[in-house]
C-alpha cells in the first residue's frame, strides 16, 4: 500500500479523486492500527488501505494472501480452507470480497464470467 495512490473518497469534496500529493490530504495517525489521512478540504478521513483488497479485512493479511494464492492455483474453496486452516465460510467471505472488487473494476462483465475465471465451485457466492 502506498500513500501516492490514496485519494479523498468523498464525492462532494473538491479534492475528490486527486492523489495524496496533489490534493489536500495529510497523514493523520491511525485508526485500529491502519494508517489514515485527513482531507483538509472536507475534513473527512480515509485509511491507507481504502480501495484495496485489504480494506475492512477482518482476517490476518498473511492468511488472506495465502488463500488468494491457493485459489489462484486452482484449489477449490474447501481445499483452500484446509490449506489455510480456516473455516470454509471464512474463505467464502474472502472470495466475496475479491468478487466485489473485481466486479467494480470490470464493469459490464457478467458475474458468471468471474466465477468461472476464479474456478469457484461453491454456492456461497449467491
Amino acid at each position: 500500500m502506498n500513500w501516492e495512490t490514496l485519494y479523498c473518497p468523498h464525492r462532494d469534496c473538491r479534492c475528490y479523486g486527486q492523489p495524496f500529493t496533489a490534493g489536500l490530504l495529510v497523514k493523520n495517525g491511525s485508526s485500529r492500527g491502519e494508517p489514515q489521512a485527513r482531507c483538509n478540504a472536507c475534513v473527512g478521513s480515509v485509511t491507507l488501505s481504502y480501495g484495496t483488497a485489504y480494506y475492512g479485512l477482518e482476517t490476518d493479511r498473511a492468511l488472506f494472501e495465502m488463500a488468494v494464492r491457493a485459489l489462484a492455483e486452482g484449489n477449490a474453496l474447501r481445499a483452500t480452507a484446509r490449506i489455510v486452516q480456516v473455516d470454509k465460510d471464512t474463505v467464502c467471505r474472502m472470495v466475496k470480497k475479491l468478487m466485489r472488487l473485481r466486479v467494480r473494476s470490470i464493469s459490464g462483465a457478467p458475474r458468471a464470467v468471474h466465477d468461472t475465471a476464479l474456478g469457484l465451485d461453491a454456492p456461497c457466492l449467491g
